[in-house]
């Protein structure tokens, strides 16, 4: 890995763990893992409801993968740890456009 940055990801979950969606952080990208750590309290702070479980994790990446394709993925641990990872999208060719219907459209991506 070359130079990295650090990405800052809060989820919060309704339900206990049943409904959990990303939410917004004010800087959500990091020089530095101290730098991460130390917004990532005050962020789960300001999130924070009776109704809701935060969660946030601050996680290494290299920056090469800035302006590229790639993708944040996660998951909660069944003892209520973030885990995250930023990695590089496999290039599975052109995107080709393609006419659907409105109602058919959300979450479609059609590769060739």
């Amino acid at each position: 890995m070359g130079l990295t940055a650090t990405l800052l990801l809060v989820v919060g979950c309704t339900g206990g763990l049943a409904d959990c969606r990303e939410l917004p952080g004010n800087t959500p990208f990091f020089e530095t893992v101290l730098e991460c750590e130390a917004e990532r309290a005050a962020t789960i702070s300001r999130h924070s409801t009776p109704q809701e479980s935060i969660f946030g994790a601050c996680v290494e990446f290299d920056t090469g993968l800035i302006g590229a394709d790639a993708e944040i993925v996660w998951q909660l641990s069944e003892d209520g740890q973030l885990l995250v990872a930023v990695l590089p999208v496999e290039d599975e060719g052109p995107l080709l456009a393609a006419h659907l219907p409105q109602d058919e459209m959300a979450g479609r991506v059609i590769r060739k």
